[in-house]
């Protein structure tokens, strides 16, 4: 029986900024995101029967399978489409550290939502709203590349490709959890941005490393130590050094040599 591998790559954020929360109790965001060579991988491959079981391989990660994204799609296509009448044991190799702001889980839902949604025939529209039913970060790593994301992370418009930058990447060991990220920063917030992701955008076309923003990244240098000492030692390495997610991983831009670089979008359409 066939094995498919598919890829699924870590996310930076390279504006991320959070709005009030809604009534409703949640926070609206603009966010610019961009993947970068930095993956897990996933073997799929169809079974007799239904249901899907996931194996975790590679590496020191402690993913729970039950509470794991790749469980969470298959179930979400069973209850949008029915009856799915195939299985699935999927193979994850895990390279993507955990509770980094990297999106791994993100990514891995999204790689196996884009294998899917061929194999099941669903549609663009019906592919983002499972997406973002699975959680708020898929929609914009089904594409890829350098995308713009608003609302809870529903509506994402991908943009041209940025030049492709090197990226340097540290992830203390100490995995933030990104609920008491959004409560201290509801707690806490002092700074705001004076500018929007697109001017960042547009910033970095030019090159210009000045516009990368993340409202997180004050709190969260605050409250958690190791993150503050990785921002110190990068700034003092690569003169700026950023904020991914909600942390806990610290990253610089470089235009030259580097440990990894921006990822194109994946074709989709």
């Amino acid at each position: 029986m066939s094995v498919y591998l598919l890829r699924a790559p870590a996310k930076l954020n390279l504006y991320l900024r959070v709005f009030d929360k809604t009534e409703d109790g949640y926070h609206e965001i603009e966010s610019l995101t961009q993947t970068i060579d930095l993956s897990d991988y996933l073997e799929v491959e169809f079974t007799k029967g239904v249901g899907i079981k996931v194996n975790v391989t590679s590496g020191s990660f402690n993913v729970n399978p039950e509470a794991n994204t790749l469980i969470r799609t298959y179930e979400v296509l069973e209850e949008e489409y029915g009856g799915i009448d195939f299985g699935l044991v999927v193979k994850l190799h895990k390279r993507i550290p955990i509770g980094g702001g990297l999106g791994g889980g993100s990514s891995d839902a999204a790689a196996l939502l884009r294998f899917l949604r061929g194999v099941l025939g669903i549609s663009m529209d019906e592919t983002l709203r499972v997406a973002f039913k699975v959680g708020s970060d898929v929609p914009a790593l089904l594409f890829g590349g350098t995308v713009l994301v608003r609302g809870r992370g529903e509506i994402v418009e991908q943009l041209e490709p940025l030049p492709r930058y090197g990226v340097f990447l540290n992830c203390p060991e100490f995995p933030v959890d990104t609920r008491q990220a959004y409560l201290w920063l509801d707690e806490t917030r002092i700074e705001f941005p004076s500018h929007t992701a697109m001017d960042c955008y547009e910033a970095l076309n030019r090159g210009d490393f000045g516009l990368v923003w993340n409202d997180f990244r004050s709190v969260i240098s605050r409250k958690v130590p190791p993150v503050e000492k990785a921002l110190k030692e990068f700034e003092k390495q690569h003169g700026k050094a950023f904020l991914t997610g909600s942390g806990s991983c610290v990253f610089s831009l470089s235009v030259s040599h580097s440990d990894h670089s921006f990822l194109p979008r994946f074709d989709i359409t």
